[in-house]
């Protein structure tokens, strides 16, 4: 699945100063009166229908920007109005294309854009006539009351996480939600799925080609070289895009990227078209692409850490850190996983086929849930990746022993 819970939080990681405040009384009271406001004007037809929270639950759920929009304008003042102003964006983009799917199964599809994800799974925390707590797997956990979802920030997170209100739609209008989407794909997305069709329709219709998007400030070539296509690189470059731009996050030009990430194609036809390299200084330990890198000599020192390596798929950074003899094992991030645990959940079979033949432990539970590399293939359905774990003897965390 394109997880969706990087997104969620980058809507306050890269929102206003207000994420990094604790909401005060007052503004904790705004944001549970706009919930109860809303609680309210549902209240008739809960009534009519005897239904509990969890079968009120059932059905699709978006962001709703204008729910959101007060809850937020109840928490303190920020002393940056770009970084609100770009909250506000990120909520008002998650409102015409992010939305839920609950089913009856303690299934939940979640929908991002033009990314169907993967099926995941929902559990009911605590329930009664007025309220019900609920944990969507990976997504995060929400408080219902009336028509209204409310994120619930994590244990460090930010309060005004608080501020993700969802409301209900219906079948109908989350079939146009998709249908919208599909139908304007970005250029930048688009790149990054190498769709060819979608990028010449962009092109054609004179879209900047040159634009820069997300939380790292990068053109749809950029994209299209994170992800390894080469058919959309070539076209973006061919099409006359400019190739020395750099990424706002650290100044990587699309020939650093091609390069660090093993793209050979994509950068020599990059260099044939005299494209440069950014005068950058190598990672710095503070700097997450550099963290993890080994110090193995000039020119074959691996661009990226060995987790981003596996996730990206990116085979060339994969076997340098190998054969420089990197901890293919270490335990990483918030939820503690390893290279293979961030493989599966990306989906990249030959990246994982690497790290198991390289050897490395099959049966390391995250330190977030316990969960081995073989639970989370079988739950998300990587198929091929769970038939060689199992055909090396791996193990789910139910069949390992406990630990005292």
């Amino acid at each position: 699945m394109k997880i969706l819970i990087p997104f969620v939080l980058a809507l306050f990681v890269l929102g206003c100063d207000k994420g990094n405040q604790s909401a005060s009384p007052e503004s904790k009271s705004g944001s549970t009166e706009s919930t109860s406001g809303s609680t309210e004007s549902t209240s008739g037809s809960t009534e009519s229908t005897s239904a509990l929270p969890e079968n009120q639950l059932i059905g699709y759920w978006t962001v709703d920007e204008e729910k959101s929009l007060k809850a937020l304008e109840s928490l303190p003042e920020s002393s940056d109005s770009r970084e609100e102003q770009q909250f506000k964006e990120r909520i008002s983009q998650a409102a015409k294309g992010m939305f839920l799917n609950f089913s009856k199964s303690g299934k939940v599809v979640g929908y991002f854009f033009d990314n169907p994800s993967e099926d995941l799974t929902y559990t009911i925390v605590s329930e009664d006539e007025e309220a019900l707590s609920v944990k969507v797997e990976q997504i995060g956990n929400f408080l219902m009351k009336g028509d209204t979802l409310q994120m619930i920030p994590p244990k460090g997170e930010p309060e005004s996480m608080k501020c993700i209100l969802w409301s209900r739609i219906d079948a109908e209008e989350a079939q146009r939600y998709i249908e919208e989407a599909q139908s304007t794909k970005s250029i930048h997305r688009a790149a990054e799925q190498g769709d060819l069709e979608s990028l010449k329709k962009h092109i054609a219709a004179g879209g900047d080609i040159n634009a820069q998007g997300g939380r790292d400030g990068e053109t749809p070539l950029h994209r299209a070289i994170t992800r390894g296509q080469t058919e959309a690189a070539k076209l973006l470059i061919d099409s006359g895009c400019d190739l020395n731009i750099g990424r706002k996050k650290d100044g990587e030009t699309p020939l650093d990227m091609a390069e660090g990430r093993g793209r050979t194609e994509i950068a020599a036809l990059l260099r044939e078209k005299g494209a440069k390299k950014s005068a950058k200084e190598a990672p710095s330990a503070d700097n997450d692409e550099g963290r993890g890198v080994p110090d193995i000599g000039e020119g074959n020192q691996p661009a990226i850490s060995i987790h981003r390596a596996a996730e990206q798929g990116d085979l060339e950074s994969l076997k340098k850190h190998i054969a420089a003899g990197a901890d293919i094992n270490a335990q990483d991030g918030r939820d503690g996983e390893t290279p293979l645990h961030r493989a599966i959940t990306r989906g990249q079979t030959e990246a994982a086929k690497l790290l198991i033949e390289s050897g490395c432990d099959l049966n390391i539970g995250r330190t977030k849930d316990g969960d081995t590399p073989l639970d989370m293939a079988e739950g998300r359905g990587r198929t091929e990746i769970a038939a060689l774990l199992r055909e090396k003897g791996a193990k789910k965390s139910s069949g390992l022993p406990a630990i005292k």
